[in-house]
């Protein structure tokens, strides 16, 4: 028969292994929602980087659309010397062309899992979420605004290079039109190829486009004479008062700009 000391020695060994078996639970009851937590932490990684891909991909798309705005619209208004019709077209064009691309409005879940501890590990996890969340929501909600400060940053960028550039690209184009009613150049060949049955596209020939863009009233050619009767004046004023001559009264000269392309065929008909 087991005496009293026997019996409490063996209470006391079956309160130690509990104890035992008691942190041994405990500390695999932390180290599994050490993991959980861990594992929640590596998909709010990836929703990030996919939330991140995809806010590139979309501002991508609209800087696509803002240049190809800018490319139309500053060839527009250097064709028909016209600055502000091609800034009208630029930020127009930017401003629709951006506000079609929807803004990416997609937020992460509550990813923190359940448990009893590591709460404040879990509280700043759930911190993280809310800020990126706020962040993505921040974002959404200023893009309208973005979007018109660069359509007009754009307008203004294609005014200054059509009126910047549109003495250079009138000399550029009347040039280059010379060399095509020349030669027939092989673009114009390839084309005829294609759409005229193997005669020459000619880019050039009268009543075209180009002849209109060129010939037209207040295209190329009235813009460079209009150009070089203004220096013709300066010069003979100059060289009057080098003489000691009374200076010829300068005339007013407007840079014209281009008619509507109708009104140029309708002349052709009556000539």
């Amino acid at each position: 028969m087991a005496t009293f000391g026997q019996l409490l020695a063996r209470q006391r060994g079956k309160q130690a292994l509990q104890a035992t078996l008691g942190r041994v639970k405990l500390q695999s009851d932390v180290q599994k929602e050490q993991k959980e937590l861990e594992a929640a932490r590596r998909d709010y990684q990836a929703e990030v980087e996919k939330a991140e891909r995809e806010m590139k991909k979309r501002a991508k798309k609209r800087g696509r659309r803002r240049l190809a705005s800018q490319i139309i619209g500053t060839g527009v208004g250097l064709v028909t010397g016209q600055p502000l019709l091609g800034a009208g077209i630029t930020g127009a064009g930017s401003a629709i062309g951006a506000g079609l691309v929807p803004e990416y409005e997609t937020y992460i879940g509550d990813l923190a899992p359940g448990g009893k501890f590591l709460s404040e590990a879990r509280a700043d996890f759930s911190a993280d979420i809310a800020s990126t969340n706020q962040f993505i929501k921040d974002a959404a909600e200023g893009q309208n605004l973005l979007d018109l400060t660069n359509a007009l940053q754009d307008a203004y960028t294609s005014y200054t290079i059509s009126k910047s550039f549109g003495k250079d690209f009138d000399k550029m184009f009347a040039k280059q039109a010379e060399r095509f009613k020349k030669d027939d150049t092989f673009l114009e060949r390839t084309l005829g190829n294609i759409f005229k049955k193997g005669e020459p596209m000619k880019f050039f020939e009268k009543g075209s486009f180009g002849d209109y863009l060129l010939s037209g009233e207040g295209g190329v050619s009235d813009r460079i004479a209009a150009r070089n009767l203004q220096k013709t004046q300066g010069f003979n004023q100059m060289m009057s008062l080098l003489k000691g001559e009374k200076p010829e009264e300068i005339e007013d000269v407007t840079i014209p700009s281009l008619g509507s392309y109708s009104s140029y065929l309708k002349g052709l008909g009556t000539n």
